[in-house]
């Protein structure tokens, strides 16, 4: 299996508000998302979200498309090595890495997919419980 293509959907709400917490100093106004589409040539296609806007998106299609086409979406561990030195120098890690997320996740999915199984399955559950956490009020 190769992947063919990846496509990049942007979408942006800008009259909701904001997400604001204790470590987000200046807020930009509404909300958006950049989902990622990795599709391959047996038909499968993996979705992944991701942050960091606009940016991020052009990030993926101008920098990291071109290095993961041709490529085997089932190696992500190598993909994202690969993903990662494309990027090492940009934004201070955290639109390099908003970018990243956005593809690991859509491969993540897409190998789940190819498996035909949950991705929890996939990677080994480790408990049946979750403990619960709230912050903020």
């Amino acid at each position: 299996m190769k992947i063919t293509d990846i496509r990049t959907t942007y979408i942006h709400i800008p009259h909701l508000g904001s997400i604001k917490d204790a470590t987000i100093r200046h807020p930009t106004p509404g909300r958006g998302q950049c989902f990622v589409h990795v599709l391959t040539d047996e038909g499968l296609e993996g979705l992944g979200i991701g942050d960091g806007g606009r940016a991020a998106q052009a990030l993926i299609v101008d920098s990291l498309k071109p290095i993961l086409l041709g490529q085997d979406p089932l190696y992500i561990e190598k993909l994202w090595d690969d993903m990662f030195w494309r990027l090492r120098g940009v934004g201070r890690k955290g639109l390099a890495f908003a970018a990243i997320s956005g593809v690991d996740t859509a491969l993540w999915d897409l190998k789940a997919k190819y498996f035909n199984v949950p991705l929890y399955k996939l990677l080994g559950p480790y408990t049946d419980s979750v403990p619960i956490y709230g912050s903020g009020g």
